[in-house]
C-alpha cells in the first residue's frame, strides 16, 4: 500500500503544525527523561522524593505522548478530507 500524501496550499499548514507538535513532544520527552536521569544519579535522595519524581515523570511523558498523537492525527486527518467527502459514514465512525 502506497502512502499518498497531498502537499498543496490547503494541506501544508496542517502538515507543518502536526510535524511541529510531534517535534515538540519529542523534545519535551527528551528533556523529562534527561532530568529524571540526573535525579537518579544523585545518591542522597530519599524514597518519597523518588516516588514523587517517578509519578511526575510519568505524567509529563503522558502529556508528551498525547501531544505527539494529536500532531499525527491533525496531519493524517487533513490528508483524509477527500475520503471523508466521498464516504461521510467513515467520518462519523
Amino acid at each position: 500500500m502506497i502512502l499518498f500524501i497531498r502537499i498543496d496550499a490547503t494541506t501544508l499548514p496542517a502538515l507543518i503544525f502536526g510535524a511541529a507538535l510531534v517535534v515538540l513532544a519529542a523534545l519535551l520527552g527528551l528533556f523529562v527523561w534527561r532530568a529524571r536521569r540526573t535525579l537518579e544519579q544523585d545518591g542522597d535522595v530519599d524514597a518519597r522524593t523518588k516516588l514523587h519524581a517517578n509519578r511526575q515523570m510519568r505524567r509529563r511523558l503522558q502529556i508528551s505522548i498525547m501531544l505527539a498523537v494529536i500532531g499525527i492525527v491533525i496531519a493524517v486527518g487533513d490528508q483524509m478530507d477527500q475520503l471523508f467527502v466521498q464516504r461521510p459514514h467513515l467520518f462519523f465512525v
